[in-house]
């Protein structure tokens, strides 16, 4: 695979959480949530059952674990690293690991680390001058590219954890940025009216239902209205079926 090739395609490992749903992006009001709380801290660990659903049943695909592992100082600022290993199958050595860090104060984004078995990518995000720097590397040496960002952006690990801090009520809305592959989503959040009843197996919940939206798809997260706000469910609808992420087990910190 030539170089071009190869960081589209570490690029496109972004996409992971969101690439179900999403289309064509349509121009959306925004509204940047400032009041951010982070409910965890280090030694939390969460474990999921993704899941492939349709009529005919529902298909075990792979285990996602969670775990805030550490805090270390990232361009000056204190952070969280937050770790997400995708395990296909019980096998550990066909694997792909992102490391977030995240601000201990806000959960702003500070960096993004990607190992796989088919390489690697670092993305440094400086928020002084807006701008995100991509390093992949490959064999033939590092390739290098530079994004425009906002002070509100998110990776697809992140964003989990960022969705927690947010000061969730019913009816509650706001906007934030993902980065992927080609630039940033603008992405909407909105908390449904009333409180969901969710069961799975690592126990229910009662949980705000959120509903992630780009352009004309939508995905939906029920977070615990507990002080932990555990992201207990995730739904992405697909044609003839949805991918079901399923919290299995938790530690909390």
């Amino acid at each position: 695979m030539n170089g071009s090739k190869y960081t589209i395609a570490v690029l496109a490992i972004l996409l992971i959480a969101v690439t179900a749903f999403l289309f064509m992006s349509m121009r959306q009001p925004e509204r940047i949530e400032t009041n951010i709380t982070p409910p965890f801290s280090v030694g939390e660990k969460l474990l999921y059952d993704i899941k492939y659903e349709n009529s005919s049943g529902s298909y075990f695909l792979y285990q996602l674990n969670l775990s805030v592992i550490d805090e270390e100082v990232v361009m000056g600022r204190e952070c969280f690293v937050l770790r997400g290993e995708y395990i296909v199958s019980g096998n550990s050595n066909n694997s792909l690991v992102f490391y977030s860090y995240v601000t201990t104060d806000n959960l702003t984004l500070m960096k993004t680390v990607i190992t796989s078995t088919s390489g690697n990518a670092t993305l440094l995000f400086d928020h002084m001058n807006g701008k995100c720097t991509i390093m992949a590397y490959t064999e033939e040496g590092v390739k290098t590219q530079e994004l425009d960002i906002t002070p509100d952006v998110q990776d697809s690990l992140s964003v989990l954890y960022y969705l927690r801090g947010l000061p969730l009520t019913t009816e509650y809305w706001c906007t934030f940025h993902q980065i992927t592959g080609s630039g940033l989503e603008l992405i909407k959040v909105e908390v449904s009216e009333d409180l969901k009843e969710v069961d799975v197996e690592a126990g229910g919940f009662t949980c705000y239902e959120l509903t992630l939206s780009v352009g004309r798809g939508s995905m939906y997260i029920y977070i615990s209205n507990t002080p932990a706000k555990l992201p207990v469910q995730v739904k992405i609808p697909v044609e003839n079926g949805n991918y079901s992420w399923d919290l299995k087990s938790y530690t909390l910190s």
